[in-house]
């Protein structure tokens, strides 16, 4: 029996993973996708976030290969000068979460967290003392306790019936990673009668744009529309190319009613979820591991 079950291998769920095992605790990720995916998603860290991962040796291998923003001229806003905060990281690091995953997922094979990849959850039953997690492969998972960092659809959080109350945002959302002419190489926000876009770049030449439509377009592909939207608000779409991923969504602002029900626990967005303007989605995720990694440890050791 393992001691903790970990379901999600996102960033939530890989650095609870070893806030655990940092402290002796045996734990394993239970993780639907068969392969890591090269895709972007969450996009920023901040200076909390950073200052978490430094405390575990991490934080400047992500500024290294991160492009740290100092100032940025978000829409809603004059200014945001993260250079004045009193911190190591005085800055927005934009870094893609494939990366930051990267690093987590490494540093938990290191310190012998078992990633079962592959492996969805179908159903949980608990009682005084265990925990069992039966998979779609037929197996049983007994642990002491199970952290739900499923993600926003979380299964876990379903099965422990919860709740997610909220809403969704009426403004549709377009975000896409693409690449954009050289010399390109500055932060943009702009706002329209017909809604905001903003490009952000990685410093590799790829580049985070978003737009936000208050008619939105219903024709196209995604990256066709998200280019339209930049012409329609902002009077140019930068000859932004080679779309590498893409999304279109309504965001939401939710919360689940509890976040532990028994020996069942939820963090990341499985626990709350907010509109991405910010960027705060992840980093409230790692925030999240380091707190309940250290308390779960705790109880685990006595």
């Amino acid at each position: 029996m393992t001691d903790v079950a970990i379901v999600g291998a996102g960033p939530t769920g890989l650095a609870t993973a070893c806030e655990l095992a940092l402290a002796g605790v045996s734990c394993t990720i239970v993780e639907r996708r068969a392969a890591e995916p090269n895709i972007t998603r969450a996009f920023g860290l901040h200076a909390r976030a950073l200052e978490l991962l430094d405390a575990r040796g991490m934080a400047d291998e992500l500024v290294e290969q991160g492009n740290p923003l100092r100032t940025v001229h978000p829409a809603y806003a004059s200014t945001v000068d993260f250079g004045r905060l009193d911190t190591r990281y005085p800055m927005l690091l934009v870094v893609p979460q494939s990366g930051t995953e990267q690093l987590l997922s490494r540093r938990a094979n290191e310190l012998g967290v078992q990633i079962r990849r592959g492996a969805a959850v179908t159903d949980l039953t608990q009682d005084a003392s265990s925990v069992r997690l039966h998979l779609d492969d037929g197996t049983e998972l007994v642990t002491q306790y199970v952290v739900g960092a499923d993600g926003a659809h979380s299964t876990v959080r379903d099965l422990i019936d919860v709740g997610f109350v909220g809403e969704s945002y009426d403004m549709p959302m377009l975000l896409a990673d693409v690449r954009l002419p050289s010399g390109a190489d500055s932060p943009i926000s702009q706002v329209g009668t017909e809604g905001a876009v903003v490009v952000l770049p990685f410093g590799d030449g790829w580049f985070r744009v978003g737009a936000w439509l208050l008619r939105p377009e219903e024709t196209g592909t995604d990256f066709a529309q998200i280019r339209r939207a930049f012409h329609l608000i902002a009077g140019t779409d930068y000859d932004m190319s080679e779309p590498r991923w893409c999304s279109r969504f309504l965001a939401q602002r939710r919360q689940a009613r509890a976040y532990r029900s028994g020996r069942v626990f939820l963090a990341g967005d499985a626990a709350h979820v907010n509109s991405p303007i910010g960027g705060q989605g992840m980093n409230t995720g790692i925030q999240d591991a380091f707190n309940l990694g250290w308390k779960l440890a705790a109880d685990v050791n006595g």
